[in-house]
């Protein structure tokens, strides 16, 4: 993503199988438990858009679509 995208968008990885994470991130995993969502679980700018298995398309399409809405955005 970042080869791609370069400082645009920002990619991090949790693990909600580590108990320090779940803990810190108890909201989100709350959210995503009460949703019945499988992981993995990506999210971009806090809405999930895929779960399960995942590929980079996946993950790239939605993030142009998020890139040209604000573009669009910025624009009017």
């Amino acid at each position: 993503m970042r080869r791609k995208y370069g400082d645009v968008v920002r990619v991090e990885y949790l693990d909600f199988a580590n108990q320090q994470t779940r803990e810190q991130y108890a909201a989100v995993v709350e959210e995503i438990e009460s949703k019945d969502l499988m992981f993995p679980v990506i999210a971009v700018d806090d809405d999930f858009i895929a779960e399960g298995i995942v590929d980079y398309w996946t993950i790239a399409t939605a993030l142009e679509e998020r890139l040209n809405r604000e573009q669009q955005n910025k624009e009017v």
